[in-house]
């Protein structure tokens, strides 16, 4: 069989075996029986109440917006205006996110790393924290205190 580029029939067949492939690999990360270890391997085939959590908190540009512009609102003057995005995490418990961004100070001479708890509703990001800490997200080979109730979902 020969596949041609403008043949919609068997682009949508393909995209159909793609959604197959990829849900039969997801784990839904607010299952109780799914383990860090199912959550890391399955990355970024991770979803979160049956919709895909990448697509949720990166794919969708305006809620990535909003928890960069969170983040900026809240960050203190002596900062660069400048987020690196650097990690994801999930709190089974009380069912919030956080995502973590490097930030420098003004002088470029200090590194911390700033945090955005948000819950998920309908598929929309709604932030509800903001954590300023003098640390990065490892410290010595250790979590940050500020993600010691989360689980690690995506580190960069």
């Amino acid at each position: 069989m020969f596949i041609f580029f403008g043949d919609d029939k068997m682009r949508n067949l393909l995209e159909q075996i793609e959604k197959l492939i990829e849900k039969k690999n997801s784990v839904d990360i607010v299952d109780r029986n799914v383990s860090k270890r199912d959550i890391a391997r399955a990355w970024p085939v991770v979803t979160y109440k049956g919709n895909n959590l990448f697509d949720i908190v990166y794919g969708n540009i305006g809620n990535k917006r909003k928890l960069e512009k969170y983040a900026l609102k809240h960050l203190p003057d002596e900062y660069e205006k400048a987020l690196n995005e650097v990690y994801l995490g999930y709190n089974k418990s009380k069912d919030k996110f956080i995502i973590g961004y490097d930030v420098f100070n003004t002088d470029f001479d200090l590194m911390e790393s700033v945090y955005v708890v948000f819950k998920i509703k309908n598929n929309i990001v709604v932030p509800v924290d903001f954590v300023l800490s003098e640390d990065s997200v490892y410290v010595d080979g250790d979590k940050n205190k500020v993600l010691s109730n989360y689980i690690d979902v995506r580190l960069d």
